[in-house]
């Protein structure tokens, strides 16, 4: 059972249809856990663990507005 498994540009593709497919609301909680973060930090610098980040739409969603 060790088999390996290349994640690639196709697999990435497939994974974002079907989060999305399977929460509706995926591109708002984004929106919403970054509404969460200002309320609790302002505009403080900090870091941010992503464990699991799949695609990476956080980097996405959050860095541009998010510089620091």
């Amino acid at each position: 059972m060790n088999e390996e498994i290349e994640f690639n540009s196709e697999m990435a593709l497939a994974y974002e249809r079907n989060t999305r497919n399977s929460v509706p609301t995926y591109d708002t909680l984004f929106e919403m856990v970054q509404s969460y973060y200002r309320a609790k930090m302002g505009e403080k610098e900090a870091s941010l663990l992503v464990i699991g980040a799949g695609g990476g739409n956080e980097l996405s969603a959050w860095g541009t507005s998010n510089p620091k």
